[in-house]
């Protein structure tokens, strides 16, 4: 019986050469591609993929090149879809962090960190995986993870001028000036044109103190990305600290023609306005601002102070209320048990504490209303600064007046309320301010001379 020979294919030249240009012209086109994608042609690198397609329709590269062009493009979705299904072709690292990115930009963090760690334990000496890891962390609010990514970056690659200053933002934010400055000045060595790093730069200098080279920082990052509208606004803020009013005007007329809606340009816009005296302009900017922040407590207080120096006391009185909920504002009123008396309900027969909680001219001039307060039947006590305790505590309409830091027991009280209210309380109008000559006693000012 014949046996018939093993039959080996072996492939003729012909099949080789086609096979090579194949190869060759599917690189070239991926190479079109990506000069394409650099340039912002993201419709040109499209067609270069799907020629690639039509020569190679399961390349893992092309599949990875269409989920890069639809992430720049803005499509998240389509992108993870390209980026998978180029990963089962072959998990390489590159295409593990282009659907890491891809899940970060559709809101999927814990995916998108699973993702680059993967990519980081098959390419764990990358330093640009680590860099978007730490992307990745700051997204997800995971900023201590992201410092040890960026730091990682930076040992592996210490050219690496974004990880540089991601590093130094992140060491800001968390109050390590001094190293965060020493990161950001090794990032703009290594790219003298970074303007976010110069932007940086200035914000710590100026917390510093150090405004004249925050502002030559701020002038040169402006100068690289004109349409940056915080950096516009917050060098603004630095010519406005310097007494450079009209120039600081400009600048965040420059940052609000950018982003209307900017709150900080607005208060910062309204409060130059207020230093040059453009009252019923800087008034106008404050009701903006508190509208655009939602009744912001620092705008609204702001444009209390306006409305009282133009002689707008009913809604002046009313808009200082929000000084309690002011950040940095001083607050020298004590917490204290039991309700706190704004004006409403009956105090006839009630023991009422009355404590100063502003400076000690302001209790000067609000003290006239402690007998207004008395007429109204109510048992009065008052403490004061230490200072003021000689002057205050033989005024007409008190049952007794304690200075605040004596650290005597407080005796028993109905309600309590702070000084500076009682203006408010009163509904005190221009026409209406108490002002009886007498109301501290000439002798106790003079003391022993009278």
């Amino acid at each position: 019986m014949a046996h018939s020979e093993r039959q080996t294919f072996q492939p003729n030249s012909e099949s080789l050469e086609k096979d090579r240009r194949g190869a060759t012209h599917l690189e070239e086109l991926h190479a079109a591609a990506i000069e394409h994608l650099r340039s912002g042609q993201f419709l040109k690198a499209q067609s270069r993929v799907k020629e690639a397609f039509k020569v190679d329709g399961e390349s893992a590269e092309s599949l990875h090149l269409m989920a890069i062009i639809d992430a720049a493009a803005g499509r998240a979705d389509r992108a993870i879809d390209w980026a998978s299904r180029a990963i089962r072709k072959d998990p390489q690292p590159a295409y593990l962090a282009t659907l890491g990115n891809a899940l970060a930009s559709a809101g999927r963090l814990d995916e998108a960190l699973r993702v680059f760690d993967k990519a980081i334990q098959l390419k764990p000496s990358d330093a640009e995986l680590w860099r978007q890891m730490g992307d990745a962390l700051i997204s997800a609010r995971r900023n201590s993870e992201a410092l040890l990514s960026f730091r990682r970056a930076l040992e592996l690659d210490p050219g690496h001028a974004d990880a540089a200053y991601k590093l130094g933002h992140l060491l800001h934010e968390a109050g390590a000036h001094e190293e965060a400055l020493a990161n950001l000045d090794h990032s703009i060595n290594l790219r003298p044109g970074y303007a976010q790093a110069l932007h940086t730069r200035a914000l710590i200098l100026h917390g510093l103190g150090r405004i004249e080279e925050a502002t030559a920082d701020c002038r040169r990052a402006v100068q690289l990305d004109p349409k940056n509208a915080d950096t516009l606004g917050n060098l603004g803020a630095l010519l406005r600290a310097q007494g450079h009013l009209e120039e600081a005007l400009s600048f965040f007329d420059r940052s609000l023609k950018i982003k209307p809606n900017s709150g900080k340009a607005i208060v910062g816009r309204a409060s130059i306005l207020a230093d040059l005296g453009r009252v019923e302009e800087a008034m106008s900017a404050y009701k903006r601002s508190a509208a655009v922040l939602s009744e912001h407590a620092r705008s609204v207080w702001n444009l209390a102070l306006l409305q009282m120096l133009t002689g707008d006391f009913k809604r002046g009185l009313k808009g200082m209320q929000a000084r309690w909920t002011v950040p940095g504002l001083p607050n020298g009123y004590p917490p204290l048990p039991g309700p706190k008396w704004l004006g409403a309900g009956e105090i006839a027969g009630k023991t009422i504490l009355v404590c100063a909680d502003e400076g000690l001219g302001d209790a000067i001039q609000v003290v006239r209303y402690i007998p207004l307060l008395a007429a109204r039947g109510a048992r009065v006590i008052l403490v004061v600064q230490d200072a003021l305790w000689p002057l205050l505590s033989k005024m007409e309409g008190l049952s007794e007046c304690l200075p605040g830091s004596s650290g005597a027991l407080l005796p028993p009280f109905d309600l309590h309320c702070p000084l500076s209210d009682l203006p408010f309380i009163f509904g005190t109008r221009l026409e209406t301010i108490p002002a009886a000559l007498s109301y501290l006693e000439l002798w106790l000012i003079l003391g022993d001379a009278a």
